[in-house]
């Protein structure tokens, strides 16, 4: 009897058998294909002139993939009769660990990984001593992101539109400030007309007057002809004023428009590489600020420490990783000792680390400078540039958003970003 399912199947979409709780259980239907380790040689050999693509293979054995149908047709390739079926058991016995290796290879485009060797492949990019390896490899972060995925889509959208809206914003504000940056030209026609004004009449539309600033030259002037010379003037005069006041607004507006347009982005950096924990602070951050509602919920929690990531270096030595802001506040300024030793990556978005310890050795420092570069914007770059200085150098402006800071009397060394290096330090 069938208690409950993940998937339910009524009848009217499973003819076969119904999946719904209450129900009889009826297994799938066979697939009546053939062990592949049951065949003898003639009974392979009599197969062997159906087979001319993967798919054929993969209709008639039992757990056979596209991707091993392609690798057994391309060992079989051009071999003589009498050599396929030792081939054909080499190969089967390869999935029992003799001989071959686990494998992540490249097959044009696309990144595949096997259980046994591929030859077919374009490039093997690693192997591997165990399956388990194998796997550890290929769903260290696949499957933490697919759940985060679900769980921040919501975030991920409304911080897309924040940062379009800013980038729009920014754009207006060039053009504003440019307009406004015609101010020299209102201030040299007020002071032109000023001098000149003996020789314009009201009345006039446009005046023609020799520039002192630069000899030899003249400036046609645009006149309202309702006003006197001394009122024109005084109408570029104060289109300087309001023009030199919209400047600095700009300017103030343009600023504040790149920090959040930054802000943003490194909270957007922040979910990409977040745990489906690290979600709910990164909500709380935003919400603490007035920037987005806090959600409701039914019953009262308790405030909790923010929780750093904790990895630990070849050496032994403990290092602490801050997945978002809050965490790398918390860990900056109150877990961290003076002397312990504070990294991120340089002029690139990234996560805090805090090596604690004074005076690690070099193989730690080149470990923590991984994960920094690892939890960065630049994670899929080479040769990352990463600061690292001692805390008593690392400061927070007042008024500073979370997780921003100034530091001083900084290091800096190039590594690349390595997943093998953090699945091994991950305590």
């Amino acid at each position: 009897m069938i208690i409950d399912s993940m998937k339910h199947l009524p009848p009217s979409v499973n003819s076969y058998r119904t999946v719904l709780p209450g129900q009889p259980y009826v297994p799938a239907p066979p697939q009546e294909k053939l062990d592949p380790f049951e065949l003898d040689e003639k009974e392979f050999l009599s197969l062997l002139p159906e087979w001319e693509n993967a798919k054929q293979i993969v209709g008639k054995l039992s757990g056979f993939s596209p991707i091993h149908g392609e690798e057994l047709l391309h060992r079989l390739k051009g071999i003589r009769e009498e050599e396929a079926y030792p081939i054909y058991k080499t190969f089967l016995s390869s999935f029992k660990g003799v001989g071959q290796l686990p494998t992540i290879a490249e097959v044009g485009t696309k990144s595949i990984f096997s259980a046994t060797t591929l030859t077919y492949a374009d490039k093997i990019v690693a192997t591997f001593e165990t399956l388990g390896e194998l796997l550890d490899k290929v769903y260290f972060a696949r499957a933490e992101r697919e759940r985060v995925k679900s769980q921040a889509a919501d975030l991920e959208r409304w911080l897309d539109n924040e940062t379009a809206k800013l980038k729009l914003k920014k754009e207006k504000l060039g053009k504003e400030q440019k307009a406004a940056e015609k101010l020299d030209t209102f201030q040299l026609y007020g002071e032109l007309l000023t001098a000149n004004s003996y020789a314009i009449q009201k009345g006039d539309t446009e005046a023609t007057v020799d520039n002192y600033y630069e000899e030899g030259t003249t400036v046609t002037i645009p006149l309202d002809a309702r006003k006197t010379p001394i009122e024109n003037a005084q109408r570029f005069y104060s289109r300087y004023t309001k023009a030199k006041n919209a400047l600095i607004m700009i300017a103030d507006q343009l600023a504040k428009a790149r920090e959040d347009i930054e802000y943003f982005e490194m909270i957007k950096q922040q979910v990409m590489q977040a745990s489906p924990e690290d979600i709910d602070e990164i909500r709380e951050e935003l919400a603490e600020a007035g920037l987005m509602r806090a959600r409701k919920s039914k019953k009262k929690q308790k405030p909790k420490k923010p929780s750093p990531e904790a990895y630990v270096s070849s050496s032994g030595i403990p290092i602490s990783v801050g997945k978002n802001n809050k965490q790398n506040d918390y860990l900056t300024f109150k877990i961290a000792a003076r002397d312990h030793v504070w990294l991120h990556t340089k002029d690139i978005p990234g996560s805090h680390v805090v090596i604690h310890a004074a005076n690690p050795d070099e193989e730690t420092i080149q470990e923590a400078a991984t994960l920094s570069a690892y939890f960065s914007k630049a994670r899929g770059s080479s040769s990352v540039p990463v600061d690292f200085t001692e805390i008593k150098h690392v400061k927070k402006p007042n008024g500073a958003k979370p997780g921003f800071v100034i530091y001083f009397e900084q290091k800096t060394l190039y590594v690349t970003p390595d997943e093998d290096v953090v699945r091994k330090l991950k305590k």
